[in-house]
């Protein structure tokens, strides 16, 4: 699973499905193979973050000068969300992405990449930000496919190993 926030808000997650996870548990052992995994984890998540972190255009006759801040405050950790403590389903690997950027105490990722419908003001993006930076949700749907060939592509690896 993949779950991307900011300011304490999930803006999105999925999951996606695997082939092989069983064979890599057999050859490795549970605990082995969730241990294996965790860089592709990392390396999936990084494939989000590269492309979060790329600004678009000034508006025209801004005067902002822009700190950069936001784009170096992305982050990934991948923990494994095991029910009891020392137990390992292979199922329970988890990448979550954060941007911790703030100004003045406040956390503002959301309002820059959150989702673009939101139930209250401070769950979704700005309207200032609308059509301009893309949403993490949208960045997420459409780097699935390039994620899960390349966790497809180290179970296979580990398999043949």
């Amino acid at each position: 699973m993949l779950a991307c926030a900011s300011g304490g808000y999930e803006m999105t997650s999925f999951n996606i499905h695997l082939e092989g996870v069983e064979a890599v548990h057999k050859k490795l052992g549970k605990v082995k193979a969730v241990q294996t995994l965790i860089p592709a984890f990392n390396r999936a998540a990084n494939l989000i973050i590269d492309r979060a972190k790329q600004y678009p255009a000034p508006p025209a006759r801004s005067k902002y000068r822009r700190t950069q801040l936001f784009g170096r405050s992305w982050s990934a950790k991948v923990t494994h969300t095991a029910t009891t403590p020392g137990s390992y389903s292979g199922k329970g690997l988890k990448a979550v992405i954060k941007n911790t950027a703030a100004r003045k105490g406040r956390r503002y990722g959301i309002y820059v990449m959150g989702p673009r419908h939101g139930p209250l003001p401070g769950t979704r993006q700005a309207w200032m930000h609308e059509g301009r930076w893309a949403t993490l949700p949208v960045i997420a749907k459409r780097k699935k496919k390039a994620i899960t060939r390349l966790m497809q592509a180290e179970l296979n690896r580990i398999i043949k190993e």
